[in-house]
């Protein structure tokens, strides 16, 4: 990825070397309803699947990587009991940088990439946030009619969201204080696949507090764990049975740095980097292609002043 994802990593590993926090309490979404919160969101996805993308006009591309940037304000519109909230984002400014494959370059990619920015703005993004960190069902409502009829392309457009609101999913320890000491959680959407298969898997993701200044705190997050694609495929085994299994499976790590405001029990700033490398029995691998699955992505609070303006689309070379 970029070499200022390098600078992100050397930051992981430099706060690793920090003392140990004290006993932390405001560990939890205190997020109440009817509150907004503005977040400029940005996914940098290298995806082992090739995303389509689609423009009314009869343009097909398909597309490796893609850098996803938003600039969005998000609303607890209602609280689900205790434990949960829906939240909801309008989407306000929007940038797409895309990589095709060779073969597709120079096939106008821009063209459809304006019309994909088209769609996302007035749309809206839904997806519920656990108190306890956790995110899950994204959806993406009010795409702009002309890409409605295109269901592909919504599909593609929600999938990449996703990624760019992944950081939101922190797991949070048991009544939202670590007792000064780290504490694990066993899922999270950045161990999912940009697929519209979908995706399942398992993963150990261990947390810590590991600076306190006043309110706020910093967390490192450091998982693994392995994902497996909800596209399966027949083979055959020893025996001569032919056997359904899922057509690829990773080999998953990640790791983040998060600010968090332990009095509004808000995500003040997030950066994840993981990295996916496919296993030696995926038909990827057998195919001698062994794509990696890698993704850079951000979220940081903000307020209209401090997000200007984004540049236009663009075409990045494969």
């Amino acid at each position: 990825m970029g070499g200022w994802s390098k600078g992100l990593m050397g930051m992981v590993f430099a706060l690793a070397m920090a003392p140990a926090a004290q006993a932390t309490e405001g560990l939890q979404w205190g997020w109440p309803e009817g509150e907004s919160h503005r977040y400029y969101l940005k996914a940098e996805v290298q995806s082992p699947y090739l995303l389509q993308f689609n423009a009314a006009a009869n343009i097909n591309v398909r597309v490796a990587k893609f850098v996803l940037t938003v600039n969005t304000e998000c609303t607890n519109v209602r609280d689900l009991g205790k434990k949960a909230f829906e939240v909801q984002c309008s989407i306000d400014d929007v940038r797409i940088v895309a990589t095709p494959i060779r073969a597709d370059g120079g096939r106008g990619l821009p063209e459809v990439l304006d019309e994909v920015d088209a769609g996302y703005l007035g749309s809206t993004a839904t997806f519920v946030m656990g108190r306890d960190g956790y995110v899950r069902s994204v959806s993406l409502d009010g795409v702009n009619d002309r890409l409605r009829r295109m269901r592909e392309m919504e599909e593609t457009m929600r999938l990449m969201f996703a990624r760019a609101v992944a950081p939101f999913d922190l797991g949070m320890p048991k009544k939202g204080n670590d007792g000064g000491q780290k504490w694990l959680s066993k899922k999270s959407t950045i161990f999912q696949l940009p697929s519209k298969f979908g995706s399942f898997g398992n993963a150990i993701i261990e947390n810590e507090v590991i600076e306190t200044d006043g309110d706020s705190v910093v967390i490192q997050t450091m998982g693994r764990g392995t994902i497996a694609s909800g596209e399966s495929a027949v083979i055959g085994t020893p025996e001569g049975a032919a056997v359904d299994r899922p057509r690829d499976t990773y080999d998953m790590v990640s790791r983040s740095v998060t600010e968090w405001d332990t009095v509004k029990g808000l995500l003040v700033n997030r950066v994840v980097t993981a990295e996916g490398q496919v296993t030696a029995s995926s038909q990827t691998a057998e195919n001698g292609v062994g794509v990696a699955y890698l993704q850079v992505l951000e979220v940081k609070l903000a307020d209209e002043k401090q997000i200007p303006a984004f540049p236009e689309n663009g075409e990045a070379s494969p």
